[in-house]
């Protein structure tokens, strides 16, 4: 292949690669949002779980004081009751025992009152965090409805989006060898980014890696397509006025050939 198809070809990969990162990222977007919506999904749930829960603990409560309202009324019937007898006692140990039963009561009426209250206060605490719980729910269920009906409008923009990309893509790779674009969607997948990187001063732009002088050489003769054999991207020369001996790179990047096997 000549230096004048080759370019032609690298200009293809460049247009090529604009529009796989492009679709790459859409795609991923749509990947990512059903666990943003999930999250918030997730929240209400547990919102009406513990809904529940307080629910649960407003009646018991309610029962409870019910409960010990019954418990005093009976306490003061039987005080009274005692009082009445007072009237009509004829010995001192009737009176005695008639006295010790109306103070033990009066007693007990009071811790009766005493714990009414408190669980009074309760009562209120938990009805006010119910009323919360309402509204939070109410406000949440809003929210996830309005997300989903953006992340629908969302979705159909972005499948929109994709369709003229794909469209893009089959016209830019028409006239690149099926293996070829096999190998270079492949390669941007993996890498997350630049599948088409230049050559400068012997160093591979996208790992910055020393090449051999030989396969720098093959590359800035453009005879045939040329991956690095250190992270797999496709090279091309570029003239560069820069000079470096000291290269800086991260082997995370490095993929080798692995990244071009079928």
């Amino acid at each position: 292949m000549d230096g004048k198809n080759m370019k032609d070809v690298f200009e293809k990969l460049k247009n090529l690669q604009t529009v796989l990162l492009r679709k790459n990222e859409l795609e991923e977007s749509i990947a990512n949002a059903p666990s943003v919506l999930h999250q918030h999904e997730q929240l209400l749930a547990r919102l009406k779980q513990e809904y529940i829960e307080k629910n649960a603990k407003f009646e018991d409560i309610r029962a409870e004081v019910n409960r010990l309202k019954g418990e005093l009324f009976q306490t003061e019937l039987k005080r009274e009751n005692a009082e009445k007898s007072m009237e009509t006692v004829e010995t001192q140990r009737d009176y005695e025992v008639l006295e010790k039963l109306i103070n033990e009561t009066k007693n007990k009426e009071d811790a009766l009152r005493a714990e009414i209250e408190h669980q009074n206060e309760q009562f209120k605490l938990i009805d006010t965090e119910i009323k919360n719980y309402e509204q939070e729910i109410s406000e949440n269920e809003v929210e996830i409805n309005e997300m989903k009906e953006s992340l629908d409008a969302e979705a159909k923009k972005i499948a929109d989006e994709i369709n003229d990309l794909d469209i893009q893509k089959t016209d830019f790779a028409k006239e690149l060898e099926p293996e070829t674009l096999f190998k270079f969607e492949r390669i941007i997948k993996n890498k997350h980014g630049d599948g088409i990187v230049a050559v400068k001063n012997g160093v591979c732009s996208g790992c910055h890696m020393i090449l051999p002088a030989q396969f720098a050489n093959e590359v800035q003769a453009e005879a045939e397509l040329k991956y690095c054999p250190y992270c797999s991207r496709v090279l091309y020369y570029e003239v560069s006025d820069e000079t470096s001996d000291e290269y800086v790179f991260d082997e995370a990047d490095l993929g080798g050939l692995a990244d071009l096997d079928d």
